[in-house]
């Protein structure tokens, strides 16, 4: 899903992140995001990892994604999720 918006995205997930607002709906507007590599910024900015592993996926930064999961803490469900991407069949960059 896409959204339009006259207001800038990045500053909607400021202003979210800043209010406290719950963890989901910040991660949900970063989603929205078309720029890969700002939806990655803004991932890790907030931290955001499924985000950031599902746009390295998107980007096919397996490299990055490596090395993105290894700063994860073991048995986490996000860390989990970069694992079993990464053993996914993709056709990753050189």
């Amino acid at each position: 899903m896409k959204l339009k918006s006259d207001c800038n995205l990045t500053r909607v997930c400021e202003l979210l992140s800043s209010k406290d607002a719950p963890f989901e709906v910040v991660s949900k507007y970063i989603a929205y995001l078309e720029d890969l590599n700002q939806r990655l910024e803004l991932g890790k900015r907030f931290l955001c990892h499924e985000v950031v592993i599902d746009t390295l996926m998107k980007m096919k930064d397996r490299e990055q994604l490596f090395r993105y999961k290894n700063k994860l803490p073991e048995q986490t469900r996000e860390r989990l999720m970069a694992e079993e991407i990464l053993k996914q069949n993709i056709k990753w960059k050189k």
